[in-house]
């Protein structure tokens, strides 16, 4: 499960790994693909999140 970080307001570091994650699936791994329907959007972008935390980090 992901969590934000809420505890300063305006802190560019206070959530940075939450931020790299929305980079690395939309830059690297949405950015040009076509997805024809909702529920394939919907598995893609689940694989990648299974992707980024088993294999990645």
């Amino acid at each position: 499960m992901l969590k934000s970080s809420v505890i300063r307001k305006h802190d560019c570091g206070d959530n940075f790994l939450t931020d790299s994650f929305w980079v690395w699936l939309k830059v690297g791994r949405l950015y040009g693909r076509t997805l024809a329907t909702r529920r394939q959007s919907l598995e893609h972008v689940i694989d990648c999140m299974a992707l980024y935390i088993h294999r990645r980090i």
